[in-house]
């Protein structure tokens, strides 16, 4: 229905699409994690940038070593009336300012007009571009003497090896530098996190809520020009009974495309998520109904677990799931681990007939506690967004727990497989152990 919509019209119900993906009960936690990776994906790009400026940091110690001449690190600031001078701009001196985060420059700049997203201006670029123009003049007096030997018939001498090292070392980060940096921003231009960002915020922008002011000399105060330049601009466009053409058509232009992304990249998640749910649920349709003395018999052994554990493994690695198991991530081992694109784990408990009510409810809620600490502790590995609980009741009471257990980051399913002999069923079954959501709140905290 949103598609079909032009002009205003559109942006009007841009603005429930986006009270619908953010806010539904059903929507938001798929919503959540698309954001979560997208932030994630983030994380893991500034901490790349992060080394590769630790990596021209130690190139700048190289070069001055090797080239004292080359250190001009007491280069002094000097700002004009034409901005910055040059000669500090390319020194040492702005490179060692720009890692420790020094700004010199005074005043503020604001400009309209973005520059285009493959305008590469991150602080690795800087530097390496400053640390490149210190080193170029011994670069080019070897580039001008092999010149004038070739033009002589004379042999050309071999570049001086430091030189050759650093100025090939510095190629290398430019070019690993260039790729990455277009893989993110290609990756920024079609990831559903980053569209669902900007759908909250332009739905902000076109109704943004309204601020408590105290005087009028506080509502200019806090005014500024970027918070009319940008909610103006989109209000105008939206409530104008004449708008802008040009203006209008950018809006919604942009709108639309936000909207079209972060649309399929959640019916993609739900997808996935709805396909790995079902490979489970028919594990346990098939350990219930046609395996049930099997799969007990395995729960019963001295190494129960381990052997229910293997026996899931088995059958999601045949469902076409290439899982592990018994994994040990640092200080964890989780049960069951599928570490390729949409990656879950899974972590199975078992409980039987001769363990006390209390201790059964126990030692669940402590489960289901652990899985959530391997999901942090494999997120800094993998955009891991997704867990199953399984549970093999052998004999006691029937266990019910909340179907999902979402966070603001994962999204945890539980499974109950009831392996209990005939004689504990129906109306021979004891009182059930409840768990409610209200008991696993420590787990969604933020």
């Amino acid at each position: 229905m949103l598609q079909e919509q032009d002009e205003q019209e559109y942006l009007a119900h841009f603005l429930r699409f986006a009270a619908l993906m953010l806010r539904d009960a059903e929507l938001a936690p798929y919503s959540r994690q698309l954001v979560a990776e997208f932030e994630q994906r983030l994380l893991v790009t500034q901490e790349k940038w992060q080394q590769e400026v630790c990596d021209l940091v130690e190139l700048r110690r190289q070069t001055t070593e090797t080239f004292p001449d080359l250190d001009n690190s007491n280069t002094a600031f000097d700002e004009g009336p034409l901005g910055v001078s040059y000669e500090y701009d390319v020194s040492l001196a702005h490179f060692d300012d720009l890692v420790s985060g020094v700004s010199r420059e005074s005043g503020e700049s604001f400009s309209l007009i973005a520059p285009s997203m493959y305008d590469d201006s991150t602080l690795p670029l800087q530097v390496l571009s400053i640390l490149k123009s210190t080193l170029r003049p011994k670069f080019d007096a070897y580039a001008k003497q092999a010149a004038e030997q070739r033009a002589r018939g004379d042999t050309v001498d071999k570049m001086p090896e430091a030189l050759d090292r650093l100025w090939s070392r510095l190629g290398s980060i430019e070019q690993a530098h260039a790729h990455d940096y277009r893989d993110f921003v290609n990756w920024r231009r079609t990831s559903p996190g980053q569209a669902l960002v900007n759908v909250a915020d332009l739905a902000k922008r076109l109704n943004p809520e309204p601020l408590q002011y105290e005087s009028i000399h506080e509502i200019w105060k806090l005014r500024s020009l970027k918070e009319e330049w940008y909610y103006g601009h989109l209000g105008r466009v939206l409530y104008a009974n004449e708008p802008d053409p040009k203006e209008l058509k950018a809006v919604v232009n942009g709108c639309r495309n936000n909207a079209r992304i972060s649309y399929e990249g959640l019916r993609e998640s739900i997808s996935r998520l709805g396909a790995h749910e079902q490979i489970v649920n028919r594990y346990k349709i098939r350990c219930m109904w046609y395996d049930p003395s099997e799969v007990h018999n395995l729960g019963l052994q001295s190494d129960g677990e381990v052997a229910l554990t293997r026996h899931l493994a088995l059958y999601l690695y045949d469902q076409g799931l290439p899982v592990v198991s018994r994994l040990r991530v640092g200080i964890h081992e989780p049960d069951v681990a599928e570490l390729g694109q949409g990656a879950i784990l899974i972590e199975v408990k078992k409980y039987h007939a001769q363990e006390r009510p209390s201790r059964v409810r126990e030692k669940l809620i402590r489960g289901l506690a652990q899985l959530h600490a391997y999901l942090n502790a494999f997120e800094a590995h993998t955009e891991i967004r997704e867990a199953y609980y399984v549970v093999y009741r052998l004999g006691g009471p029937l266990v019910e727990m909340p179907r999902y257990v979402r966070t603001p980051r994962f999204n945890i399913c539980t499974v109950l497989i009831d392996m209990g002999e005939a004689h504990e069923s129906g109306s021979r079954q004891s009182r059930p152990v409840v768990i409610t959501e209200a008991d696993l709140t420590f787990l969604i905290e933020p």
